[in-house]
């Protein structure tokens, strides 16, 4: 979701067409996930996904955390129907689904392990880079490089989809704890040490634990609010709920017939988008629409 004054690329100028979640830092850095040069022709596409239902979410192997840094640049100089690579600086191996902490000094992220996947912080340290480079035209430039991987999450199974609190403090994100094919939602309290710096997990909650698939939660600006996507009304017509951070006070946000699913909010809160396949054609198509908390 763009912070203020962020500007969207088109997906026009992506090279690679494996893309997963688009986030971005303050000073306009894209983060994605991508296969780009090590896509495996045979193999499958589904990754997580309820048996019998629609539900799916591909993590091939090869995935890597991706920082698109000098893409501006990039984008300038390839010209009106040019290519780029934006997949050249991978900051991850085997790994997805990452986003941005609050000041933009961590990246969380779901890290694969043989069938394995859990939760992990990184720290990025910032290099300053004297004269032009590959990347940028500027004179001197700051490089992000990665730190040292920290596991958030222990438990067997898929743990997966992390954002980080307004404040920074915690992570959102979603769980097959009981291998049930019925995702649940988690709030990580993390760990600090006395400089500030993420160490682990200093406790876990499930907020949500009943008979649907809940998945996609994300956080509203204010920190209290979580929103989601859940299949309460069938596997064919998921629907964005909102609740307080403790998983009281379920509030039914959309109405439409199809899925509607993984909502954000803008920085103030003030707009709600997400993806929806409600349109006649029943693709899935992008939505906004203006926000206000429930009374």
């Amino acid at each position: 979701m763009p912070t203020e004054g962020a500007v969207t690329p088109e997906r026009a100028v992506l090279a690679d067409k494996d893309v997963r979640g688009l986030k971005y830092l303050r000073h306009l850095l894209p983060l994605f996930a991508s296969t780009a040069g090590k896509e495996k022709p045979d193999e499958p596409t589904s990754g997580y996904q309820r048996e019998g239902g629609n539900y799916r979410w591909a993590f091939p192997d090869g995935m890597e955390i991706v920082l698109a840094e000098g893409w501006q640049q990039q984008v300038e100089h390839a010209g009106p129907g040019g290519k780029i690579n934006l997949a050249a600086q991978a900051l991850t191996h085997n790994d997805a689904e990452g986003a941005f902490s609050p000041d933009g000094k961590c990246i969380c992220y779901t890290s694969k392990d043989g069938d394995n996947l859990d939760v992990y912080v990184m720290p990025l340290h910032t290099q300053i880079v004297h004269g032009p480079g590959a990347l940028t035209n500027h004179a001197n430039y700051a490089h992000l490089l990665p730190g040292k991987p920290i596991r958030i999450t222990t438990a067997p199974g898929y743990d997966g989809g992390p954002f980080f609190s307004p404040d920074g403090k915690r992570l959102v994100f979603r769980s097959d704890r009981k291998s049930n094919n019925l995702l649940q939602i988690f709030v990580a309290d993390l760990a600090f040490d006395t400089d500030g710096n993420i160490t682990g997990l200093k406790a876990e909650h499930q907020i949500t634990d009943d008979a649907n698939v809940n998945w996609g939660p994300y956080w509203h600006p204010d920190g209290k609010h979580i929103i989601y996507a859940t299949s309460k009304h069938g596997h064919t017509n998921y629907e964005l709920y909102l609740m307080h951070d403790d998983g009281s006070h379920q509030t039914r946000i959309t109405y439409s017939p199809g899925a509607d699913v993984l909502p954000v909010f803008s920085p103030d809160g003030k707009y709600l988008m997400w993806t929806s396949k409600r349109s006649k054609d029943q693709t899935s198509q992008v939505f906004i629409a203006n926000f206000e908390l429930p009374k």
